[in-house]
């Protein structure tokens, strides 16, 4: 993850979904998801906001897109949006909805699953969940411990 746009004043509760974002984008490259991995955007809080681009020309079913955005809100969690050429506006987005912190793993299957598959009828007006609760930079620390743990084997991989 190349370009992460997040302010340096914030604390780190602030910008504690980084590595959680970091993970998801890393899932999704090596599932072979054409995502925009070298701009992704990480937006402190609060709310606390993350997305990237899905490059419609390597999908062809989705060529007509002008752009697939998959994004993740601290409040709504994941959330995939189209723009049509052949649309003014682009479409309501579908959230995921089933929780704030899936494993990246199950976004990644789900983002392959509406890549895949045009014709899945999904509803035009939005469900837009609601997530709240004291938990959630627990779980983003647990994300941010693995970043870090990778930083150091990597580092004492490449010293030998």
């Amino acid at each position: 993850m190349a370009h992460v746009d997040v302010q340096s004043d914030r604390t780190p509760s602030e910008t504690l979904h980084t590595a959680y974002i970091a993970e998801v984008v890393r899932s999704l490259a090596a599932s072979g998801v054409p995502a925009d991995t070298d701009r992704v955007t990480v937006l402190a809080g609060p709310p606390r906001l993350a997305s990237t681009l899905i490059d419609p020309e390597v999908v062809g079913r989705w060529r007509d897109a002008e752009w697939m955005a998959l994004a993740w809100s601290e409040r709504s969690g994941w959330s995939w949006q189209v723009k049509f050429a052949h649309e003014p506006i682009p479409r309501d987005a579908v959230y995921f909805g089933v929780a704030l912190l899936p494993l990246p793993e199950q976004i990644t299957v789900w983002v392959m699953t509406l890549l895949g598959h045009r014709g899945i009828d999904l509803p035009r007006r939005p469900y837009r969940p609601y997530f709240a609760g004291a938990d959630l930079d627990i779980a983003l620390a647990r994300y941010e411990v693995l970043s870090r743990a990778r930083k150091e084997v990597n580092a004492a991989v490449g010293e030998m």
